[in-house]
């Protein structure tokens, strides 16, 4: 991995899931996303060096909002001095995340071995790739046991050549997934999946169609977010040849 992937990793996620209110202060990304669940939506990302001296900018921003400070400490490696800084103050520490990155330079596969690849398994369940409707936002709410439904309009303006997947059992929706080509790049996101379907091969079925499909298109890297404790999801990631890049976390006010 390159020095600096890490960051262009983490601007790739923040055009991937856009805020409906971006303001840029001293190096800050400054997000807001009223109604929408989701932490990325409604946080600041700091700049690459001296982010301790924004904070300022970055309180200003929420304030006006009625919001709490919500900060993501990322790249983690890269800003111990902010996180530091941050827990004196009181912050919590939240939601501790693994972002993973993959070469797609071979054919998607399951890594077995010294390097060597095989077919992945669950083969039998189709794969739907295409738009966003309401069958796939409903599935990845259960899933997610999200119900917001501005998340849809944050999803509706993700820039880029973007599709939505789905494993299909019959007329259930089973798992979704989607992905974001952008600058080389395929991104993977809201990967969900039923409980009765988990463990019988539709998530490794629907990986495989998303990295076919930003091969493709172009993309010559994968990076995904995966929660440190989902322990399952990392596997699947490892075994289709995904490796820690960086890590982050979030930094919330309590005042």
């Amino acid at each position: 991995m390159d020095d600096a992937d890490d960051i262009v990793i983490d601007r790739q996620a923040a055009r991937a899931w856009p805020a409906m209110v971006v303001e840029y202060a001293r190096g800050w990304v400054l997000r807001s996303s009223p109604g929408v669940a989701r932490s990325r939506s409604n946080s600041a990302l700091p700049p690459q060096r001296d982010a301790v001296d924004g904070l300022s900018a970055v309180q200003e921003f929420y304030a006006r909002r009625d919001q709490p400070i919500l900060i993501q400490v990322s790249p983690a490696h890269r800003h111990s001095m902010l996180d530091d800084h941050l827990a004196d103050r009181g912050f919590q520490r939240l939601s501790p995340t693994l972002v993973m990155r993959a070469s797609l330079a071979e054919e998607p596969g399951l890594k077995v071995g010294r390097g060597r690849r095989t077919g992945v398994g669950g083969e039998r369940w189709p794969v739907r790739l295409g738009h966003r409707d309401e069958a796939w936002t409903r599935t990845l709410q259960w899933v997610d046991g999200r119900s917001d439904a501005a998340g849809e309009l944050v999803m509706d303006r993700i820039p880029g050549r973007t599709v939505f997947a789905r494993v299909m059992d019959g007329a259930t929706v089973a798992s979704v997934g989607a992905g974001v080509v952008d600058g080389g790049w395929l991104g993977v996101f809201c990967m969900g999946t039923r409980p009765e379907y988990r463990r019988r091969g539709t998530a490794t079925a629907l990986l495989r169609s998303l990295l076919t499909w930003g091969r493709d298109k172009g993309a010559r890297s994968a990076w995904l977010q995966v929660e440190e404790g989902n322990t399952a999801a990392r596997k699947l990631y490892e075994a289709h040849g995904f490796e820690e890049s960086h890590r982050y976390h979030y930094r919330r006010s309590t005042g």
